[in-house]
């Protein structure tokens, strides 16, 4: 058990907590639990969004310690009488939860093709193939979350396998990714960033593929605004529309991130009435596939890479004081 953190004004709750946890796991600590700040509108938000799976893994980054097995908040009534008894020589205290997520091995699957004129250059597309275990299953079988960004990610592999068999050779490497761990903030692809190898100046664009094969009238384009990607994609398909989503980490986010041109393209599905999602349309997967395979190729072949746009001016250098 730990105190709770003092915070410094302005700091930002989670990273606090973060590190609260992490000097308990390093000091051996089997268990460590704060109080639920309840008294502190913005702490009491952090702590609550602890819980979920996304924030804890985002902040983690890698496997649970193996020395602390329970993290996380309690009532402060609860907190004030573990903190008794931790007081007291010989004490025993008995608790009692209820696991709400597991942790669980995870691998990326990658396939390269080599480039013909670039082959130190690469364009690289990403699909999840795993929600991270935390989806219920359905009755007949697989996860909740459509695979059709998988299935749209297969098809291009297995039809770029087709055309390099047949002595079409790409000018840049190909590079397919089946990201692990989709709805655990990406850790897959965080993953892959670490240790794929690969020279980040040496990814031109970066596709990620996301509940593709929907019903939506429209391919959306995130970030699509932030390099010339965005704008090859909307030429290729002229119902695509740009999209700009703060709220959620999409799989090209760490590219982005590192300034590497990067896009996600989704398609997803509408939910009935009932609040059940239609099924995925066979003929719209097909479609998704072959807009993606021309593009994938095209950046490719391509003489020019996708260059990153500036979303607003650039603030002008501040004049040097002459002494």
């Amino acid at each position: 058990m730990v105190s709770p953190p003092v915070l410094a004004e302005g700091a930002e709750h989670r990273p606090v907590y973060h590190h609260v946890f992490e000097d308990a796991w390093h000091d051996g600590m089997s268990v460590a639990v704060l109080p639920i700040p309840r008294d502190q509108p913005r702490a009491l938000a952090a702590a609550q969004a602890w819980r979920e799976p996304d924030i804890q893994s985002l902040l983690l980054g890698r496997d649970p310690p193996a020395a602390l097995d329970l993290q996380g908040f309690v009532d402060p009534s609860v907190h004030l009488a573990l903190a008794e008894a931790a007081a007291i020589p010989g004490a025993l205290a008995e608790l009692e939860y209820e696991a709400t997520e597991r942790w669980f091995q995870d691998d990326n699957v990658i396939g390269r093709i080599a480039g013909g004129r670039h082959p130190e250059q690469a364009v690289v597309v990403i699909a999840a193939w795993d929600a991270g275990g935390l989806a219920p299953p359905l009755s007949e079988g697989g996860g909740s979350t459509p695979a059709g960004g998988l299935a749209v990610l297969l098809a291009l592999a297995r039809n770029s396998g087709r055309w390099e068999a047949a002595g079409r050779r790409p000018g840049r490497s190909l590079v397919f990714v089946a990201e692990a761990g989709g709805s655990l903030g990406h850790r897959g692809i965080a993953r892959f960033v670490e240790a794929s190898g690969i020279r980040p100046e040496n990814i031109v664009a970066v596709i990620n593929l996301e509940s593709l094969g929907g019903d939506d009238a429209s391919l959306a384009i995130v970030d699509g605004a932030r390099s010339s990607l965005g704008l090859q994609v909307g030429q290729a398909d002229a119902t695509a529309r740009m999209v700009d989503d703060e709220g959620h980490r999409y799989g090209h986010a760490p590219f982005l991130d590192r300034g590497i041109p990067a896009v996600t393209l989704t398609r997803p599905v509408t939910a009935t009435d009932d609040g059940q999602e239609a099924a995925l349309s066979i003929a719209t997967l097909r479609a998704d596939a072959q807009l993606v395979f021309g593009l994938l190729w095209t950046l490719a072949d391509q003489a020019e890479t996708p260059r990153l746009l500036q979303s607003e001016p650039a603030p002008k250098p501040s004049q040097g004081v002459d002494e």
